[in-house]
């Protein structure tokens, strides 16, 4: 009877110990299956820009479409390189770069320039790098330069893939790849230039009468006190703008001791801007918002009254502008200035 109930309880004692080392196994099999998710599900970017620089300022802007192209190539760990040739962008560009965003299987990459000050355009090759892609998953990459439509290239990853990608005009939303975002009624904003007084504004206004009286530079007093309310002093020729989405963030933008106005940013993004003029015969025309589907674009339009007497170096401009809700991708500022005769 003792050595039956010694067998069973050996017995049973194996039972537990494998059942111990299958669900130990199966729990090792889950954790290193959910690593390889987290592990194929890395985010993907685009790292290591490049340009040219102008190639030809000579070339004109109806050669673009002969001349463009998109070579790609494998390089190391799943990374894309691609190398858009040839694409058209203004002689004096400012900065030019690129965004991307990523929607499922869909990766959508704006090239953008910042200015277009020179009345000529010029050839580049941008280069940038896509990843870490998939080998095996099937992709769809579209991009947009300067106004034009979206190029295409589907295709599935393989880590030894090289060729040129053929453009295509297609875009897999409803919405315009550059869409202006008007200053209708709902759109709410007004300028101060700094040194000229303060503007006319709605009394019954909030919001206009607190960015009247606070938007400006900083300034000291006489006793070298020092003033500020949103910028820093900065460089003469710099733009700034600060996007602002909650009342906290609109508290710590604020440098200033006066109560800030209430505004429903569950509804509205406000922008808060400086741009400039290089003497007192520059006036902002415009401010004007582009949905460019990756990347929101801001251009300041500026008009020189060239037959107008000047005074002052330079001249601060600072605008501010409440839109309906902005979706959260980068703002890319622009400023650009027309001549013009009274």
């Amino acid at each position: 009877m003792n050595m039956k109930r010694t067998i069973e309880m050996i017995l049973m004692t194996l039972l537990i110990v494998l059942a111990a080392v299958f669900v130990g196994s199966t729990l090792m099999s889950c954790s290193s299956d959910s690593d390889d998710t987290v592990d194929n599900q890395k985010e993907i970017e685009l790292k290591n820009f490049s340009n040219s620089g102008c190639k030809n300022r000579y070339m004109s802007r109806a050669e673009d479409d002969s001349n463009a192209s998109f070579e790609y190539s494998v390089l190391h760990d799943g990374y894309l390189y691609i190398n858009h040739r040839n694409v058209m962008f203004n002689c004096c560009p400012g900065t030019i770069g690129a965004d991307i965003q990523v929607d499922g299987n869909k990766i959508l990459i704006g090239e953008y320039e910042t200015e277009d000050m020179c009345d000529c355009d010029c050839p580049y090759d941008l280069g940038y790098e896509v990843g870490p892609l998939v080998e095996g998953k099937s992709y769809t990459i579209y991009i947009g330069y300067k106004g034009q439509e979206l190029k295409v290239a589907e295709f599935t990853f393989k880590n030894s893939m090289s060729g040129t990608w053929e453009s295509h005009s297609a875009w897999p939303f409803d919405t315009e790849a550059d869409k202006n975002i008007k200053n209708e009624n709902t759109v709410r904003g007004g300028e101060v230039y700094d040194g000229w007084g303060k503007p006319e504004v709605d009394e019954s206004d909030p919001l206009a009468v607190f960015f009247r009286d606070e938007l400006h530079g900083p300034y000291w007093d006489g006793a070298g006190n020092e003033f500020k309310t949103f910028f820093e002093q900065g460089s003469w020729d710099e733009e700034d703008c600060l996007v602002i989405n909650s009342s906290q963030e609109f508290q710590e933008a604020y440098m200033g001791t006066k109560d800030l106005p209430e505004v429903d940013f569950s509804k509205y993004t406000l922008l808060i801007g400086k741009t400039w003029g290089g003497d007192s015969s520059y006036r902002l025309d415009e401010v004007i918002l582009r949905d460019k589907v990756v990347i929101y674009e801001l251009e300041t339009r500026l008009l020189h009254y060239v037959d107008r007497g000047a005074y002052a170096a330079i001249v601060d401009i600072y605008y501010w502008r409440l839109y309906p809700k902005l979706e959260k991708k980068d703002i890319v500022l622009k400023r650009t200035v027309k001549d013009v005769n009274d």
